[in-house]
């Protein structure tokens, strides 16, 4: 027996309720904000760096380590996440050969393509112990699952 117009209509706004409560409920893995501090195994906090979480499925998720050791990466997809940390990026022997590069260039001081003070970029520099392992994904021990919402997750390098 066919429906009439009001019963499609109805069928209609069913399934687009449905639809919309589903979507509202968070049916699917959702996206986490994630927050923590980095640290070695001795309870040194880095003082800068990028922490990368990367999920099976979707897209990586950056952060920056701060010079309190730490960091908050949001919108990182839920589920289990592969971690990597480099603090290389703030080595001095790196940054004074970037620096010298960059200034070359000719970027004013106060400029946002100024080059970055060597200085106070290797006062922060924080070594790890094998940073090629713990800044590749396909070598980094750092494992763990996200879940959808803020949460806290400390990372220390061993």
């Amino acid at each position: 027996m066919p429906l009439s117009p009001q019963g499609r209509a109805c069928k209609w706004l069913g399934l687009l309720a449905l639809t919309v409560m589903l979507g509202v409920s968070g049916c699917g893995g959702g996206v986490g904000t994630v927050s923590g501090t980095v640290s070695l195994k001795n309870g040194t906090k880095l003082k800068g760096g990028n922490v990368v979480f990367i999920p099976v499925k979707g897209q990586s998720v950056p952060a920056k380590i701060g010079e309190d050791g730490k960091y908050t990466a949001e919108n990182v997809p839920a589920g289990p996440v592969t971690i990597t940390v480099e603090t290389e990026s703030l080595n001095p022997k790196k940054v004074t050969g970037m620096a010298a590069m960059m200034a070359r260039g000719g970027a004013p001081k106060d400029s946002p393509n100024a080059p970055p003070d060597p200085k106070s970029m290797a006062a922060r520099f924080v070594p790890i112990p094998d940073p090629d392992k713990y800044a590749d994904q396909s070598k980094s021990p750092l494992k763990y699952t996200v879940t959808k919402g803020p949460q806290s997750h400390d990372i220390t390098i061993d």
